[in-house]
């Protein structure tokens, strides 16, 4: 019996809505810069592991009700800039979702 228990959670933990909680941090960090082009800010999104990642990132102002998902394809130990000119003009108090299927999701908050 306690063998099945384990087993069921086992099953569960891969599946659920916690089974993020099992898998390794996503090697991806996020800094902003100025806009050099056009008022706002531009997301940098660095991968720090040495393979190549496409993930997902979901841009979010709350204030003024606005979401946008974008793919990135973010190549090893390189940064991959991302603002107005690919349609978004960050500003304070958005949030950045990012996430990978091999990896927890990485919530960031624009300063």
């Amino acid at each position: 019996m306690k063998k099945l228990i384990v087993l069921a959670l086992l099953v569960a933990a891969g599946y659920g809505w916690w089974a993020g909680w099992f898998r390794p941090k996503l090697p991806v960090t996020i800094r902003m810069r100025e806009s050099k082009v056009a008022q706002g800010l531009v997301a940098v999104f660095r991968n720090g592991s040495d393979r190549s990642l496409q993930v997902r990132a979901t841009f979010e102002n709350a204030v003024h009700g606005r979401t946008r998902t974008q793919g990135l394809a973010l190549t090893p130990q390189e940064d991959v800039e991302f603002g107005w000119l690919e349609g978004w003009k960050f500003a304070s108090g958005e949030t950045i979702l990012v996430e990978h299927a091999d990896f927890r999701p990485l919530r960031f908050e624009v300063p």
